[in-house]
């Protein structure tokens, strides 16, 4: 009863309350799709960072993470990662080898970072395969080796190997080429190997593309002599899962060192990927944060309306409420009328708005935003169109906070109109 009441006091001025209504919608639907904007901006930059190269976690010995190193590795057998992929919540692990060399042909060369990869168990923890744009992925099995009657009669069996996009423009090379890389190996020397371009692709992390080459383990073993052995385990978490609450049940099943080793340099370290890159964390967060200024803005100008609404309608009405008081009304129940005004209104404003908004952030989620052009920003290069993700989340924020907005905002006109003098109300002077 009392709030339909209330919404027939708030169409007897159609126009100020249907101002103050689109002004709630607009409000909450641009807080809603700027929650949504943010959150694919954010998930794509550390998509780029996670995505494509560094994973949710990775697993290290001490020694590697104080000072990355060829001489760095670790045992690791098929039976540790199938344990790993075990664990609740993990999605996929991957060992890895880096080295940093020299690749090109007779006519130019360029420095490289060197990934030794496992072309089954790679996918389920990035998406590097499926960034190719020429080519194909890495064998399951590397080719060949020849032996040395072989290679002395001139046969051939390159290794394969996958290039960054900008590094095979530099390169100038296309699929089919041969290139030769020159490494440091863990035995102190330098290892040579000749290699065939299978694949380019283009990832979206500038560092990658540009330097990135991509090998199968056994051949990036065999050139820097680790082989049984890697610097890391990459590993991919399923979605939506807690990150820390997987990432402690993952190193609690890492293997303690066989040797004893006073300062702990063997010991294996796992760090998630806001431990590996911090500002990039701390980027995002700060990003997130900085959005509740501009919230703060909007659901300002959205309570001044609300309160300039109730304010002038309680005002209008003195006469009406002194008369009201007169023939009995109690005070309280004067005021948990315009209370339930300005509920209504800012319920209902809330409700559309909510909806319009969620209905464009569903249509940017299907066709999504066109930014006009890619752009780079933090070493990521970002997709010219933005898909949201649809999500309730999003829509808590909002309407709890309006929520309270419009309850702050007829706390004024309700407690005004409670104590009205009747007399001077009905005479229509001040109170």
């Amino acid at each position: 009863m009392m709030f339909r009441l209330a919404l027939r006091n708030l169409l007897r001025n159609r126009w100020r309350s249907g101002l103050t209504l689109g002004g709630i919608i607009l409000a909450t639907g641009l807080t809603v799709w700027v929650q949504a904007f943010f959150g694919a901006y954010l998930g794509q930059m550390v998509d780029g960072m996670t995505g494509v190269q560094l994973g949710d976690m990775q697993v290290h010995t001490k020694a590697y993470v104080d000072e990355p190193s060829i001489y760095y590795g670790f045992d690791v057998a098929a039976e540790q990662l199938d344990e790993l992929n075990g664990i609740e919540g993990v999605a996929g692990a991957a060992p890895r080898i880096h080295a940093f060399g020299l690749v090109g042909d007779e006519r130019a060369s360029v420095v490289a970072m060197v990934v030794g990869v496992d072309p089954t168990r790679e996918p389920t923890v990035t998406t590097v395969q499926d960034k190719l744009t020429k080519g194909r992925w890495l064998s399951a099995t590397p080719p060949k080796r020849l032996t040395r009657d072989e290679l002395d009669a001139g046969k051939k069996s390159p290794r394969e190997v996958i290039i960054g996009a900008t590094m095979a423009k530099q390169l100038k090379v296309e699929l089919g080429d041969s290139l030769v890389i020159f490494a440091n190996a863990a035995g102190g020397f330098l290892g040579d190997d000749s290699l065939e371009v299978v694949g380019v692709f283009k990832s979206g992390n500038s560092d990658l593309d540009r330097m990135g080459a991509i090998m199968h383990i056994e051949d990036l073993a065999w050139l820097t002599a680790l082989e049984g052995k890697a610097h890391e385990v990459a590993l991919k978490f399923d979605k939506g899962v807690a990150l820390e609450k997987v990432a402690d049940a993952v190193r609690t099943t890492l293997p303690k060192p066989e040797v004893a080793d006073e300062e702990g340099t063997a010991t294996l370290v796992g760090r998630t990927w806001k431990q590996i890159i911090p500002e990039v964390n701390q980027l995002v967060e700060v990003s997130s944060n900085s959005v509740w200024i501009m919230y703060l803005i909007i659901f300002l100008l959205a309570g001044l309306g609300i309160l300039n609404t109730q304010r002038m309608s309680a005002l209008e009405r003195r006469r009406e409420f002194g008369v009201l008081l007169a023939i009995g009304t109690t005070p309280g129940h004067m005021g948990r009328m315009v209370m339930a005004e300005t509920i209504t209104i800012t319920m209902v404003g809330a409700i559309l708005g909510a909806a319009a908004g969620m209905g464009l952030v569903y249509y940017h989620s299907v066709v999504g935003f066109d930014m006009g052009t890619e752009f780079s920003y933090g070493g990521v290069t970002f997709d010219s169109t933005f898909f949201f993700n649809v999500s309730a989340d999003i829509l808590v924020a909002p309407l709890s906070v309006l929520t309270v907005v419009g309850l702050l905002c007829g706390i004024w006109p309700a407690v005004s109109s409670a104590r009205l003098n009747m007399v001077s109300a009905i005479a229509g002077r001040g109170a």
